[in-house]
């Protein structure tokens, strides 16, 4: 019998993405596209959900809409990257308007998609930004393991500095 191996560049490997749309339509299509790719997908209807659910859970990805009602997606992007500096950030408009793609991109975003995006599109830009995303030292690490290193060297500093300050007494 064939031993089972975990694959850790397939997408079942990886976090969930969060497709953000106003239109049910398209965040139901498009988590139909990736879940047969093999994602993690969860959807919500509005900015405003999207960051109490970024708030609660880590993604890999944010599929985010630009112009939605509440909260829009440019400051979705900015409160995402302050929540979760790991999470990779791919807009999605109807408005082909550089002004925004601009924005969307100094907000942190990977890459900038204009509607109607079809299944090729839309699955080679998730995994050329997933991709991206495991190719970076940084971002490859969890968020744990970077705090146990901070830790460990706070720690270390303050052995240094007891040890320092007991030979000068």
């Amino acid at each position: 019998m064939p031993s089972a191996t975990l694959d850790l560049a397939s997408p079942q490997s990886l976090l969930p993405l969060l497709i953000v749309d106003d239109d049910e339509g398209i965040r139901r299509t498009f988590a139909q596209i990736l879940g047969r790719a093999g994602h993690t997908v969860d959807t919500v209807a509005s900015g405003e959900a999207a960051i109490e659910a970024l708030g609660r859970e880590q993604f890999a990805a944010l599929i985010c809409d630009v112009r939605m009602p509440g909260i829009d997606g440019l400051s979705v992007l900015r409160r995402a990257r302050e929540l979760d500096p790991q999470v990779m950030l791919i807009v999605i408009s109807a408005v082909d308007d550089a002004a925004t793609a601009l924005a969307a991109l100094r907000a942190g975003a990977a890459e900038y998609l204009t509607k109607p995006i079809d299944r090729e599109t839309l699955e080679a830009t998730v995994g050329r930004t997933l991709a991206e995303r495991e190719s970076k030292p940084f971002l490859r690490r969890s968020s744990f393991s970077r705090l146990q290193e901070t830790q460990a060297g706070a720690e270390q500093i303050q052995i240094t500095n007891s040890e320092g300050s007991s030979a000068g007494s």
